[in-house]
């Protein structure tokens, strides 16, 4: 009997593909319901100040967000120049929702008030940055199994990787991490290929087109320039010690990062007349004076401070998000235990890792401002998965099983603090927070977000409510708001690891053996 679909016909090939990459899929559908399921409906000055930018271009066909910044969209996240006011924040994520901005504004006639803009802003930021985070989860799920892990292994691991670390808070936020972390995994994925020799050969387009991709990455987040230069270090060692890859390779992934990185000199020109920083001329003068102390307002790196956002419990990065740890125990194994390529890896990561901390450690607003998460570390989880393959491959039943109810148990503190609100404040003076070492009782906000979700916040009177979820919207209240997304997780789960099983029934007996 023929088949249905000619496997060289455009349905033919579209059906083959949604084969192969059917669990990729639905993990990458179920981290798009879960984007969706949270509003945030506290927005701070950043994500105001870059959603104001998409609506003045949607709306007006300005840069200028004269209209917005104050009442609207109140923001003091901003640029001022010849007596007109823009963002401070790199226009790319604001370009990703112009598109969305305008189709909403067609659809739902414009009214002058911030409920408007308050509804826009949660299906913006749903359809552009959650779909961002299930592109972020595809690719790591490829990436893990290009490094040996099995399916369901490869599956969890992308899934943890947003749910169980800081990701999940951002998948929510109008901030430009989550694009800035897509671009560059979607670099490495364009190279990756090249480097494991999956396809056979070595392309100087590709190479162009994912150094074009890093450097829209460091134009949507400054920090990420460091993510370009430690992927031109990995890929300088590996043209070094093996002839497969060429120069003419690396010289195509320099001009593609300089083509990409250009539009942040460009836009500034136009705007300000110069291709400087807009912090030149933020409107706040506190602002502007401490972005223009050192490099980016950072000075001098502190060794407490470096341990206040890793494993202090007031934010720390490693302790709350055990994922992260055992990616970071991952990275340091393969250096030491892993092949060379594994090695480079590694050790790139642990650079980009190393070179977040000093500039975190430095920078005068160390804490990020209110935030559940340090978020100036936050670009470190779009490489430090490299660390992940290690963990996943073990097969001892009782280390997966204890892994597993580990990494659980962090999902569901991490979306019950994401639940009340993952741009929480810090707890502390911002005179304080500048002079930590002056600090004795340190409050902790992912604790303090914890006890408020499962109503043990004393003194609170909204303790045990969440923030306005789809489950809240159902007339369910609490911690209970979560239960709809639960069932959500059950089913996919449940459909995930069917279609495991069947492709591993489909797998010869012989298939491993030479």
């Amino acid at each position: 009997m023929s088949p249905r679909f000619s496997s060289k016909s455009p349905a033919g090939r579209i059906a083959g593909a949604f084969r192969v990459y059917r669990l990729h899929l639905l993990a990458s559908l179920l981290i798009f319901l879960t984007s969706g399921y949270f509003c945030n409906t506290r927005p701070g000055w950043n994500v105001n100040s870059q959603f104001a930018l998409a609506c003045a271009i949607a709306e007006q066909g300005t840069f200028r967000i004269d209209r917005y910044h104050d009442i609207l969209l109140p923001t003091e996240d901003k640029s001022i120049y010849r007596g007109h006011y823009y963002s401070d924040k790199s226009p790319l994520t604001a370009f990703l929702a112009v598109p969305v901005m305008y189709v909403y504004g067609l659809m739902n006639p414009p009214q002058n008030n911030a409920d408007y803009y308050s509804r826009a802003l949660y299906w913006v930021t749903w359809i552009t940055i959650g779909l961002l985070s299930a592109v972020i989860c595809f690719m790591i799920i490829e990436l893990l199994k290009r490094r040996g892990c099995a399916p369901i292994p490869a599956v969890l691991g992308g899934i943890f990787w947003i749910t169980a670390t800081p990701l999940l808070g951002y998948s929510i936020l109008f901030f430009n991490y989550i694009p800035a972390c897509a671009l560059v995994l979607a670099g490495f994925w364009l190279v990756d290929p090249a480097l494991s020799r999956i396809n056979g050969h070595f392309s100087p387009s590709r190479m162009l087109a994912a150094g074009m991709l890093l450097g829209l990455a460091a134009w949507s987040l400054n920090t990420m320039a460091l993510a370009a230069l430690v992927m031109t270090l990995y890929l300088a060692c590996l043209c070094m010690v093996n002839r497969h890859y060429t120069r003419n390779g690396l010289l195509s992934w320099v001009m593609g990062g300089i083509l990409g990185a250009c539009g942040y000199f460009i836009y500034s020109f136009i705007i300000f007349d110069t291709p400087g920083s807009p912090y030149r001329f933020e409107a706040d003068p506190f602002f502007r004076e401490q972005m223009s102390r050192g490099f980016m307002g950072a000075t001098v790196p502190s060794l407490w401070v470096a341990w206040l956002v890793t494993f202090h419990p007031f934010k720390g990065f490693f302790l709350w998000w055990p994922v992260l740890t055992m990616a970071l125990g991952g990275c340091i194994y393969l250096v030491f235990r892993g092949d060379l390529r594994e090695r480079i890896e590694a050790s790139c990561s642990l650079l980009f890792l190393a070179g977040l901390l000093l500039y975190n450690s430095a920078y005068y607003m160390w804490w990020g401002g209110y935030s559940y998460a340090p978020r100036h570390l936050l670009p470190a989880v779009a490489l430090l998965f490299t660390g992940l393959p290690p963990i996943l491959r073990n097969h001892c039943f009782v280390i997966r099983m204890s892994i597993i109810l580990l990494i659980g148990v962090s999902i569901l503190f991490n979306m019950a603090a994401v639940s009340l609100d993952p741009q929480v404040p810090p707890f502390h003076e911002q005179e304080q927070l500048m002079q930590p070492e002056s600090i004795r009782d340190w409050r902790t906000p992912y604790l303090i977000l914890q006890k408020h979700a499962w109503g043990k916040g004393p003194g609170d009177p909204v303790r045990g409510q969440t923030d306005v979820n789809w489950g809240t919207l159902m007339g369910i209240k609490g911690i209970y708001s979560l239960l709809p997304l639960a069932l959500a997780w059950t089913l996919l789960l449940m459909l995930i690891f069917h279609y495991a099983r069947r492709e591993k029934s489909k797998v010869p007996l012989s298939a491993g053996s030479g």
